[in-house]
């Protein structure tokens, strides 16, 4: 089983199983010990096999367990499982604050926007977002292939003007 489940109590759980011996922990944690001796859940290939079944009982047993219980039965059996996170729970998290995944950034004609970080942030240099581009109509097509042109010619790297904060 690789896949998502909803639970009980309306959550959605990732829980990734990719081989013989944590099936097993996992078959053991759902209190389904006995279909470790069904021919088509004894080896991964045969769990491939029959992903429609797998999934199903893995299913069935999230479908009626809650979200607290199914995260602590996996993680006690050392399944990999994770809880499917809304997006102002991803957004809120504290790693993903700590680290800028998400940041701010301001739109002359919107106002600000939240965009990706920079990606990976690296402690010496963590970049930044510059601009999120130019306002519609106000590169003209000609201008785009110039610049475009002249980074063929520097062999692909730009030249930042630190003062415009754009590739020139």
């Amino acid at each position: 089983p690789h896949s998502n489940y909803r639970t009980a109590d309306g959550r959605w759980l990732t829980i990734a199983c990719t081989n013989d011996r944590m099936f097993e922990r996992l078959a053991k944690a759902m209190g389904r010990s006995d279909v470790l001796e069904d021919e088509r859940f004894v080896t991964n290939a045969a769990r491939i096999a029959h992903r429609p079944q797998v999934n199903m009982l893995v299913g069935d047993w999230v479908a009626t367990t809650p979200t607290d219980e199914v995260l602590a039965s996996c993680e006690a059996a050392a399944v990999p499982v994770g809880l499917v996170q809304t997006v102002d729970e991803y957004l809120g998290h504290p790693q993903v604050v700590a680290r800028d995944s998400v940041v701010t950034v301001e739109h002359p004609t919107v106002g600000p926007v939240s965009v990706p970080g920079v990606v990976p942030r690296l402690t010496e240099t963590p970049g930044f977002i510059r601009t999120l581009g130019a306002v519609l109509g106000e590169v003209s097509v000609d201008e785009i292939v110039e610049r475009w042109s002249a980074l063929g010619e520097r062999g692909g790297r730009p030249n930042w003007d630190a003062d415009r904060g754009e590739a020139t």
